[in-house]
């Protein structure tokens, strides 16, 4: 397998940064650092957003629970990067309705609603109501309908995570020429006077490359701890993830088309809620536990699958769930810092600091912050260096080719429009030349051979994986559908052809991803 990037060429260019971390925290300075002028380098030692950066919520919100604790800071400035999410990423932030059922009195919320409407001020959004219980079966028919008295419906904003991560790391190679690098681990470090050689292992080629950069971003989430070990030899213990799992279902099974909210069913506090996704797939979580295992394999044990089925099962009385409907499960760590509360009470919040004047470090925060985030983080890091040259863009990349619109079918060319704005042409261009590229990877799934076909090339998917999980989302419906290894069968077969697979290389990576596939399930059959 080659990379698509001479790494011998990087390797002899100078970079003002190196940010250690394909998520979203280290996609979101990436590309703000480009913009303000810095020659910056990515280094992801998995897939762009394989680790928290695709393993969450899915959801851009302010985090209404916040208020309960106090979090009034942490809130507003999560809304106001809700809302310049709607407005920069319109493509893959979306508006979506929640549903709160209230069993007490209204008064008791309103209050709270009221607040959480005006910290995030916002003409995108529609205001929060109540509705009353006609109102309220009419957009859920089957809830619960003991003691109910109505709901209130707000709204807040649902993504792809994995998608939005890698779109940001992509507008981030427009500024200045730089570059991100996935399966590049870093591995150490030798200081030098202004710049510092940093160590990686490139898991494409199975080689050590040496990268120049005067600073180093350690923006790793949940592994900030061991980067900083293998950095600097020595132990650090900032971090203490909890562990979040959420479990796929078909909107067959719950035919949600609004979010809900929903209380757990162990008296913990804790609201659990579903909400319609992709695929017509419908997401339940989450937990919220201390972790202290792997952060690589922060798997979903029996325990956390009963703890969400059974508050499914204690709210829909009247349709029971069980493992067998469960189409995917998936576990994810937040990156909260050290502190001697519980996960559940633990500050959301972030921290930036310096380690031995040329590692600037940036854990904790969530998905909605991620843009404000890295303008703090770059604020810190003008006090130490200045960006090294004026912005430059990369013209040749904004240049649009040509296509004609009449070539293609309608329906195709509205989604590609829709999904892709200014890199649609390109995609369009490509279905004009090879017009099967048009059709469907398979009539139940709307995604189409030539988007599969433009993430393999331009958006560095170099694994099955990163293709079925991070790029189309199909993993997490797959298991529902009988066409399955049809699809795995045919993307793989693409992916062969565009990325020079073995005949050997081939099979290891179908074996692969059906072991990725399969292995939430075989926990669930334990339980």
């Amino acid at each position: 397998m080659k990379r698509r990037i001479d790494t011998t060429a990087v390797s002899e260019m100078d970079f003002d940064v190196l940010i250690i971390g394909g998520g979203i925290t280290g996609a979101g300075i990436f590309k703000e650092a480009g913009k303000q002028g810095y020659r910056c380098l990515l280094a992801e030692k998995g897939d762009f957003a394989s680790g928290t950066s695709s393993r969450s919520a899915k959801l851009i919100h302010g985090g209404l629970r916040y208020l309960r604790h106090g979090q009034i800071g942490l809130v507003r400035e999560s809304l106001q990067e809700r809302n310049y999410l709607l407005a920069t990423y319109p493509h893959l932030v979306k508006p979506l309705p929640f549903l709160f059922p209230v069993f007490r009195s209204k008064y008791l919320y309103s209050p709270a609603m009221s607040f959480y409407q005006f910290l995030g001020k916002t003409t995108l959004l529609p205001p929060y109501r109540f509705l009353d219980k006609r109102e309220t079966f009419t957009l859920c028919p089957f809830l619960p309908d003991a003691h109910m008295k109505g709901s209130f419906l707000y709204y807040d904003a649902v993504t792809n995570d994995a998608r939005l991560c890698v779109e940001v790391i992509d507008d981030g190679t427009r500024f200045n020429n730089n570059i991100a690098l996935n399966y590049c681990e870093v591995t150490g470090v030798k200081t030098g006077r202004t710049l510092h050689e940093v160590i990686c292992y490139d898991h494409i080629e199975k080689q050590h490359i040496y990268l120049r950069a005067k600073v180093i971003i350690n923006a790793s989430g949940v592994w900030t701890d061991q980067v900083l070990q293998k950095l600097l030899s020595r132990q650090a213990t900032h971090n203490a993830p909890s562990k979040g799992i959420h479990l796929v279902f078909s909107q067959k099974k719950l035919p949600l088309y609004t979010a809900l909210i929903i209380p757990s069913y162990a008296g913990d506090g804790r609201m659990n809620y579903a909400l319609p996704w992709e695929h017509h797939s419908v997401l339940f979580g989450t937990t919220d536990t201390d972790f202290n295992g792997d952060p690589d394999q922060p798997d979903c044990t029996p325990d956390d699958i009963y703890y969400l089925l059974h508050s499914l099962n204690s709210f829909f009385t009247g349709q029971p769930f069980s493992t067998e409907d469960i189409l995917f499960a998936y576990s994810g760590l937040r990156p909260l810092m050290k502190s001697n509360k519980s996960s559940r009470a633990r500050s959301r919040d972030y921290s930036i600091w310096w380690e031995n004047d040329f590692i600037l470090n940036i854990s904790g925060g969530k998905l909605t912050g991620f843009h404000a985030m890295a303008l703090n983080l770059l604020r810190e890091l003008r006090k130490k260096i200045s960006p090294s040259s004026s912005v430059s863009v990369n013209h040749k990349r904004q240049t649009q080719p040509a296509y004609d619109v009449k070539e293609l079918p309608q329906e195709f060319t509205t989604r590609i429009l829709s999904n892709f704005t200014e890199k649609a042409p390109e995609l369009l261009l490509l279905a004009q030349n090879r017009p099967t590229l048009t059709q469907r990877i398979h009539a139940d799934y709307d995604f189409t051979l030539a988007e599969a076909l433009y993430y393999i090339r331009h958006r560095s998917c170099y694994h099955l994986d990163d293709l079925l999980t991070r790029r189309l989302a199909l993993t997490y419906v797959l298991n529902g559908s009988e066409a399955k290894d049809t699809i795995i069968t045919q993307l793989a077969s693409l992916m062969k052809t565009e990325c020079g697979w073995s005949e050997e290389e081939y099979n290891a990576e179908v074996r692969s991803y059906y072991a990725l596939l399969l292995r939430p399930l075989l926990h669930e059959k334990e339980s």
